[in-house]
């Protein structure tokens, strides 16, 4: 049986029929999408193990491979290109085929130079593929280490478990099995941790405001957690609406209005919901 491919692009629409094994490459496509060149790697991890491997920049269009590309492999992404939802999607090589992947479902993975950990606090993650750690490192202004944190090693899960999430107010905060836990800069210390989030962070799902609070969204819940600069949760809400879900991104909209990005759900298109906090802190 022949096995019909349609591709709708930018500049109009290509069809595809092909029998037996695909012989297109989703290079073949690359002029007819709104792409950029890229050149870094990214790690797979994904909530459902591993991520779909597909002819172009979008779920709807084919897998390439039945089977997900599992977490812990390592790729690099050439080219990236933004779904009509506004999710980024990176052209990647994987088992001789060339094909995209949603970058939400990974995490960059370079290797940071020497030259620029000098006089820095760097967030490492390692695995093994079954098992998950994370260090964080303080380099003086010679590179040498003069403080390191390592977490301990835990089971590979739906998410990531371990991850470093920013600084400020003199603390370095990372995720460590669903607890939030801040390091004192200068020393490594730990100074408190929080064990009432019990999430998971993304890569670009937390914030600070002007107060040193801590802003974050776990990828299966919470939607939104606050903890201020002392280790003192100020609000906690597991969801929103069940019928919106995966928050992967926040940002400011104003001063006093967070905008939490989510990736699942109906009309997916434009998940934006905004967040007034005077309502839920009682600020002013």
């Amino acid at each position: 049986m022949k096995r019909l491919s349609v591709f709708w692009l930018t500049a109009g629409i290509m069809l595809s029929v092909c029998s037996g094994t695909a012989n297109v490459s989703a290079n073949s496509f690359l002029q007819e999408l709104s792409t950029w060149e890229t050149d870094y790697h990214v790690e797979v991890f994904a909530p459902d193990g591993g991520v779909n491997f597909r002819w172009g920049p979008g779920a709807d269009y084919d897998k390439l491979t039945e089977n997900m590309i599992p977490n812990g492999t390592v790729l690099h992404v050439s080219r990236e290109a933004t779904a009509s939802n506004g999710n980024n999607w990176g052209l990647i090589t994987y088992e001789e085929q060339t094909g995209w992947i949603a970058l939400t479902q990974v995490s960059v993975t370079e290797q940071i130079p020497q030259e620029e950990k000098k006089n820095q606090i760097v967030f490492e993650y390692g695995s093994d593929g079954n098992t998950e750690y994370g260090t964080v490192t303080r380099y003086d202004e010679e590179g040498a280490v003069l403080w390191q944190y390592s977490t301990d090693t835990y089971e590979r899960a739906q998410c990531v478990r371990v991850s470093g999430i920013g600084q400020k107010n003199g603390l370095y905060y990372l995720v460590e099995d669903g607890t939030i836990l801040a390091l004192n800069e200068a020393t490594g210390e730990m100074v408190w941790k929080n064990e009432e989030y019990m999430g998971s962070s993304t890569e670009k799902g937390y914030v600070f405001d002007k107060d040193g609070n801590r802003y974050i969204s776990g990828y299966l819940g919470p939607d939104l957690f606050v903890v201020d600069k002392e280790g003192k949760t100020l609000y906690k809400k597991d969801s929103f609406d069940p019928d919106v879900y995966w928050p992967f991104e926040m940002k400011w909209e104003s001063e006093n209005v967070l905008k939490i990005h989510f990736e699942g759900g109906e009309g997916s298109d434009e998940n934006w919901k905004s967040v007034d906090l005077n309502e839920i802190l009682n600020i002013s």
